[in-house]
């Protein structure tokens, strides 16, 4: 689920770049980065526990190009 609502604000981002900004654009970016935030900081959190449990270091690097 939380990679899907990722999937979905990164889908959302590349279909208004191409369109250009206008004010509810904007409105509307806002709203929904609001809304992500939480869904990223846990799938930081998801994805720390797994590498480390895995014996790996947290690879913060492969997390941001997702």
């Amino acid at each position: 689920m939380i990679k899907a609502n990722l999937t979905r604000f990164k889908n959302y981002i590349e279909s208004i770049k191409d369109l250009g900004y206008d004010e509810n654009t904007l409105v509307q970016l806002k709203l929904r980065l609001v809304k992500i935030e939480p869904c990223l900081e846990k799938f930081n959190d998801l994805e720390a526990e797994i590498e480390l449990s895995e014996g790996g270091e947290v690879d913060e690097d492969e997390r941001y190009s997702f």
